[in-house]
């Protein structure tokens, strides 16, 4: 059996600046392991203005999480100190999966899942009729500020969340069943999945929810906001409907930018399946997509038309998205050969122009299941990136062990003067 823990890992900066004036970025600065016997798989990340690394997973077992040691079946969520990794908080929330993390600008950090029959969010019990999305806010000690779930009754499917500045949060995926809003409860009995979009308060209190439904699954994949829109990338199996609107999507992945009161702006079918939605302030939409072993970067303008394409890449997956303050496009994901096993994070310009890309290996003799899971970019350029392995990794700093069935691993890339200067610049290890 394979065995899999958490690992975080800081890239520090290997020179200043190239020829260019830019900062480059590479060299591994310090990595940490989070592991038990049982399986630890990273789901989500963020970075605070500080720089620590806040950094969700799922648990299985007794782990250690550097200062505390805790029995943890379920998720956890842990920040870990900006200079060291060392453990500067962690919360356990047991019988449920962290989805997505977001801070807020007051510092407050908002985690988003959904869990099934039974949970204990930090020490606040909730309970449903299948598996329920939930909201919960922590100060930036860790404390727990206030839990809400959303009250379905039946399943909800892939719930992930998305917030303002201002702490409202919102949150899409797919459901089957019935859900409460604001608005009176909504009802899915048809044995498949209809999509939903929902904005809360920034004390988690409902305000209003959208729904969309189709011939076959509707699910809300992806989030992201961007000013005064809400941008939701839709998995779809035929036509769509959102209200009255009629959509008529083939069998694959629709763009829908609402306003932030839940008004639908305008959509756009996508010509591939897609999976991740990164916005850009600009107001630039840039997503993910993959078929037949072809991913590329698309990205689209705020009335949705499309600005530019990447050339297909055959060999790796994009797996992860985020854009920071200057518009460099980050993403990442592993190679498509099973027995590569290689990850690799990649850096474009804000109209698509690649600028580079690192690559971390695998020790050779281990089994290959790795997974790229999440990228965060805090404002002043460093970037952190989540991922599962299965094996030792060599990211720059060494061989990087694993304790349990899986680990998961924290990359991050640090500005070496504090400052976002210029483009990131990612050089090839």
């Amino acid at each position: 059996m394979k065995r899999l823990a958490l690992v975080a890992l800081v890239l520090a900066a290997c020179s200043t600046e190239d020829n260019l004036g830019n900062h480059v970025f590479g060299d591994a600065r310090w990595s940490i392991s989070i592991g038990s016997p049982g399986e630890e798989r990273a789901t989500t990340l963020a970075i605070d203005p500080i720089g620590n690394v806040i950094v969700a997973g799922t648990c299985d077992g007794l782990v250690k999480f550097g200062v505390t040691r805790r029995e943890c079946h379920g998720s956890f969520i842990s920040r870990r100190a900006y200079d060291t990794g060392a453990e500067q908080w962690t919360v356990v929330l047991q019988g449920a999966v962290v989805t997505s993390l977001n801070l807020d600008e007051n510092g407050y950090l908002i985690a988003t899942g959904s869990y099934t029959g039974a949970a204990d969010i930090a020490g606040t019990p909730l309970a449903a009729t299948g598996t329920d999305p939930f909201i919960v806010v922590f100060n930036a000690a860790g404390g727990v500020e206030g839990v809400a779930a959303l009250g379905m009754d039946g399943d909800a499917v892939s719930p992930v969340g998305a917030i303002e500045p201002d702490g409202c949060v919102y949150v899409t995926g797919g459901f089957h069943g019935t859900m409460p809003t604001p608005d009176g409860t909504i009802s899915n009995m048809s044995g498949e999945l209809d999509g939903f979009l929902s904005g809360h308060f920034a004390d988690t209190g409902g305000a209003w929810t959208v729904r969309f439904s189709g011939d076959r699954d509707q699910i809300g994949r992806a989030l992201a906001v961007q000013g005064e829109h809400l941008a939701v990338l839709a998995d779809t199996t035929g036509p769509l409907f959102v209200g009255d609107l009629r959509i008529d999507a083939p069998a694959t992945s629709v763009l829908l930018q609402f306003a932030i009161d839940g008004h639908l702006q305008w959509t756009q079918t996508l010509p591939e399946p897609s999976t991740h939605v990164a916005a850009a302030r600009n107001g630039d939409l840039v997503v993910t997509s993959s078929v037949d072993a072809c991913t590329r970067l698309r990205a689209y303008d705020v009335a949705g038309r499309e600005r530019w394409v990447t050339p297909c890449t055959a060999d790796r997956s994009h797996d992860a998205i985020a854009i920071d303050v200057a518009g460099t496009i980050v993403s990442g994901g592993r190679s498509f050969d099973p027995a590569s096993g290689e990850l690799f994070l990649a850096a474009h310009a804000a109209d698509g122009t690649p600028i580079g890309s690192i690559t971390a290996q695998p020790y050779p003799a281990f089994t290959r299941d790795s997974s790229l899971d999440g990228i965060a970019i805090e404002p002043s350029g460093e970037v952190a990136f989540l991922a599962s392995i299965n094996h030792p990794f060599d990211f720059g700093n060494g061989m990087v062990p694993f304790t349990g069935m899986h680990d998961a691993v924290v990359v991050k890339l640090d500005s070496p003067t504090g400052e976002h200067d210029g483009p990131i610049v990612l050089l090839r290890e």
